[in-house]
Order: C-alpha cells, then sequence, then structure tokens
C-alpha cells in the first residue's frame, strides 16, 4: 500500500513538469476571471509576454461563426460591468470593452477551418 501510494504521489509530480511552460498562458487567463469564453473554444499556447501584472494577450481558437462570437461577446462583457463598443464590420469581429481599470480589446477573424479569437488586456491601475 504505501509503494501504490509513493507511485501515485510520483506520477502526480512528474505530470506537471511537461506542463510548466503553459503556466504563465493559464494563470493569466485565470486572473481575467471577469472575461468569459465560449464553451466551445480552446486556450492557444500564447508567446512570452513582459509584464503579466499589467497586460495580458489570451488567444483561443473554436468553431462558432464570426457573428455568433460578436454576439457572445457583446452580451456577456456588458453582463460582467463592462462598457461595450462594438466596433465590427460582417468580415471582421472587433469589440473595445472598458471598466474603471481595466481595459479589453477582442478580435474575432473566421479562418478556413477555425474561429480565432485574440484578447488584449490591460490593467489602468497605476504601479506603485
Amino acid at each position: 500500500l504505501t509503494t501504490s501510494l509513493h507511485i501515485i504521489v510520483a506520477l502526480f509530480a512528474f505530470s506537471g513538469c511537461s506542463k510548466q511552460a503553459d503556466q504563465p498562458t493559464k494563470l493569466s487567463a485565470a486572473r481575467h476571471f471577469d472575461i468569459p469564453t465560449p464553451l466551445t473554444f480552446k486556450q492557444m499556447a500564447t508567446p512570452a509576454q513582459g509584464n503579466l501584472l499589467s497586460s495580458s494577450i489570451l488567444e483561443y481558437s473554436g468553431t462558432l461563426p464570426t457573428g455568433k462570437v460578436v454576439e457572445f461577446y457583446t452580451r456577456e462583457m456588458e453582463t460582467n460591468g463592462w462598457h461595450v463598443a462594438n466596433l465590427s464590420t460582417p468580415q471582421h469581429g472587433f469589440i473595445y470593452c472598458t471598466k474603471p481599470h481595466k481595459t479589453c480589446g477582442i478580435t474575432v477573424e473566421r479562418a478556413a477551418t477555425a474561429t480565432h479569437l485574440r484578447l488584449f488586456i490591460k490593467s489602468n491601475e497605476e504601479q506603485a
């Protein structure tokens, strides 16, 4: 029983090692709990970012049409207390959202097989 317990603990400990590169991306997404993501969209790995405390870039990929994604973000961001400006065209989605201490620009682009989201998030709080 003790050996089995050690093996299980070791498996859990080593299973996270290969995913450490994704940690900054997932931590950044978790910091922005007030920005929803459509259920069918998966987060994509993003390049290393500078100061994660003041800004983030999050990227997602999914299959919803551009118009449906724009409708989702317009509705859900307003529900979460954001002021929303929908600047989209029929071909390209762009939504600009603001709160007193945070700004978020969302681009929605349709590729051949998927819809890509990019969220540019900036904290407007003064750094001490």
